[in-house]
């Protein structure tokens, strides 16, 4: 997607602005050229319509306060200052999408995609006889797809309890060549609410910020290392989660910060995703993949446990940590080394495959080396986590 240019509209057609989705649009000045895609954030009244048109395809450079011609039937004149001519984002990739189905009518009614610039792109008015329109649920402002956050995983989507509103989960970052393996840029997972509004959030404007920290504890004799959410969002707004860079308090030795490359699956009000920490051996793609679930209203640990850390069959207090005198329900624990996938829920059991350890002897496939209960609201299921074949 393009930037968008400022526009102040002379045609008063109420329904599209007098310009229509993929229109050619020209400068008179400086002869420029770009086809519009989105038609969004549209006010005022008769008198002074405003409206930015989302253009790709850019040749040249629009000149501030020149009238531009649409192909079709638009003129407008460009406002503002500093009008963005880059036209198309550079070396740029998308995520899967996301269909999301938000009246809950069996017909999907917009469309969630993530790019590399950190953008998490909406489509709406998906249908027949429908024109689609494109905004941004949320933007990092990225001008440079090898920095900060990129968005490579597919989302995922829960109901809120507010009729027509949705939650969208997603996390940032990517592991795809060497230089990611030593980028210690702060990564996020985020649950952002959306509705009819088309807001679009950036990164100061969610106000509720977690932090994936470390707790160590003693179970059935042995001291294992778990997750809690530091942190607290009593208003179920929307959220953000910091992942580790290095620097939280009993956190492993990393290459470079931890990061999201899988969808996360949302069941019965948890959101479970699973993350990656690259080790410190450069040379190898090593390092420690986590098993996270939380509440999918406020980003926090649930009610009641989810992991039973003493496998004693039940999920209660002595499952939860003791955290700087206060005792917290535990939101991940590893399971194992290698890359995670996204976990899987068939019948009464949760799927985690993992890319091994990265040697030579990373263990075959369908080797189970890890295995804990999981508590879901009305099951308990038992999670797997399996070795992939080397």
């Amino acid at each position: 997607m393009a930037p968008g240019l400022n526009l102040n509209i002379d045609n008063w057609d109420e329904e599209d602005y007098g310009f229509s989705i993929g229109e050619i649009i020209t400068g008179l000045s400086s002869g420029a050229q770009g086809t519009i895609v989105a038609i969004t954030n549209k006010s005022g009244d008769m008198k002074n319509r405003n409206a930015t048109l989302e253009l790709e395809d850019v040749s040249g450079t629009f000149i501030t306060a020149e009238t531009v011609d649409g192909d079709m039937s638009g003129r407008a004149r460009v406002t503002g200052s500093g009008v963005e001519t880059t036209g198309n984002l550079q070396d740029d990739a998308l995520a899967a999408p996301l269909l999301v189905n938000r009246e809950d009518f069996y017909i999907s009614d917009r469309i969630y995609v993530g790019n590399l610039y950190g953008n998490m792109y909406r489509v709406t008015d998906i249908g027949k006889h429908m024109t689609p329109q494109v905004s941004k649920l949320f933007s990092f402002n990225a001008t440079d797809p090898n920095q900060d956050h990129p968005i490579r995983a597919k989302a995922d989507y829960a109901y809120s309890e507010t009729d027509g509103e949705v939650w969208i989960y997603f996390g940032t970052g990517r592991y795809e060549i060497q230089a990611d393996k030593k980028d210690n840029t702060q990564q996020y997972f985020f649950g952002l609410k959306d509705d009819a509004q088309l807001q679009e959030y950036t990164l100061d404007s969610i106000n509720v910020e977690l932090e994936a920290r470390f707790a160590t504890t003693q179970i059935n004799g042995n001291d294992i290392t778990v997750r809690y959410v530091q942190g607290s969002n009593g208003g179920a707004e929307s959220w953000k989660m910091k992942l580790y860079e290095g620097t939280f308090p009993n956190g492993p030795a990393a290459a470079g910060s931890e990061r999201v490359l899988s969808q996360p699956l949302v069941v019965a009000g948890i959101v479970f995703f699973t993350t990656f920490i690259p080790d410190e051996n450069v040379c190898a793609g090593t390092g420690e993949s986590w098993l996270i679930a939380v509440d999918y209203n406020t980003g926090q640990g649930a009610t009641v446990p989810v992991f039973d850390l003493n496998s004693d069959g039940a999920f209660d207090a002595s499952d939860k940590v003791l955290v700087n005198g206060e005792y917290v329900v535990p939101i991940g624990i590893k399971v194992g080394r290698g890359r995670g996938s996204q976990p899987v829920l068939h019948k009464n059991t949760m799927f985690v495959t993992i890319t091994g350890d990265g040697s030579d002897d990373g263990g075959g496939g369908g080797e189970e080396f890890f295995a804990d209960d999981v508590n879901i609201p009305g099951k308990k299921i038992r999670i797997e986590t399996w070795r992939q074949a080397h």
